[in-house]
């Protein structure tokens, strides 16, 4: 029994299937970042929003 891991070039691992067959999918906005991690049915079980503060400080 192994577990298996799917990978997009450029991007990162797409999904991974443990020794009992379950599956967990990871998914990514156009620019590469972790968007949100789903559970082997598709439901989201984490979900990731980045926000960048402003340079300027004033």
């Amino acid at each position: 029994m192994k577990t298996r891991y799917e990978y997009k070039p450029l991007i990162g691992m797409t999904s991974v299937t443990d020794i009992r067959g379950i599956k967990t999918y990871y998914e990514y906005d156009k620019a590469g970042r972790l968007q949100c991690v789903k559970d082997n049915d598709k439901n989201v079980i984490s979900r990731y929003d980045y926000h960048y503060g402003s340079e300027n400080n004033n």
